[in-house]
C-alpha cells in the first residue's frame, strides 16, 4: 500500500510540474509576442518584415494552443478523481462478491441490488470515464505538440527577422 501512495504522490507531483511549465510556456508566449511587437521596425528588408509578421503569428499560435490545453486540466484532475473512486468502489463490490455477498442494500433508494449487476454498470462507468480522460489527453497532447512547433516557427522567424540586416551587412563588407 506504501508504494501505491508513493506512486500516486509522484504522480501528483510529475503533473503539477507539467501544470507550472504549461503556464510558463503560455506566458512566455504572449511575453515574446508583446515584445516583439513594441519593438518591431519594418521597411529595411522585405523578407525580414514577412519573418517577423510569421514569427508573430506562430507565437500567437503558440499561445493560444496552450492556452487552450490549460483548459482541459481541472477536468483531467475531475475525471482522474472520479477514476479513483469508481476504481475504489469496483475493487470494493469484487471483494464483497468474492466474499459471498450476493445482494447489496442501496440505502437512497431502500432497495436490495444485485452485486454481479452493479458490478457490470460500475465497469462500464469507469470504462465511460477511462475514454472520456483518453480523449481530453489526445487534445491535450495535440495542443502541447502545436504550441511547440508554433513556438519554435515563431522563435526562428523572429530571430531572422532581427538579424537578417546585420548579417547581411557584416557579409557584404
Amino acid at each position: 500500500m506504501a508504494d501505491s501512495s508513493w506512486s500516486t504522490e509522484l504522480a501528483k507531483l510529475g503533473y503539477t510540474a507539467q501544470q507550472r511549465f504549461n503556464a510558463y510556456a503560455v506566458a512566455l508566449c504572449f511575453t515574446l509576442l508583446g515584445l516583439s511587437i513594441q519593438t518591431a521596425t519594418f521597411g529595411a528588408n522585405p523578407f525580414a518584415d514577412f519573418s517577423e509578421i510569421v514569427g508573430w503569428i506562430s507565437l500567437l499560435v503558440a499561445g493560444v494552443a496552450g492556452f487552450h490545453g490549460l483548459e482541459w486540466d481541472p477536468q483531467v484532475w475531475q475525471l482522474m478523481g472520479l477514476q479513483a473512486g469508481q476504481q475504489s468502489r469496483l475493487t470494493g463490490l469484487r471483494e464483497a462478491r468474492a466474499r459471498g455477498t450476493k445482494v447489496v442494500h442501496a440505502l437512497d433508494s431502500q432497495t436490495d441490488l444485485d452485486i454481479s449487476g452493479l458490478i457490470v454498470r460500475d465497469e462500464r462507468d469507469l470504462e465511460k470515464i477511462d475514454n472520456r480522460l483518453k480523449e481530453i489527453t489526445g487534445k491535450a497532447l495535440l495542443g502541447y505538440r502545436i504550441r511547440s512547433v508554433a513556438f519554435l516557427v515563431g522563435l526562428v522567424a523572429l530571430m531572422i527577422s532581427r538579424a537578417l540586416e546585420p548579417l547581411l551587412a557584416l557579409f557584404a563588407n
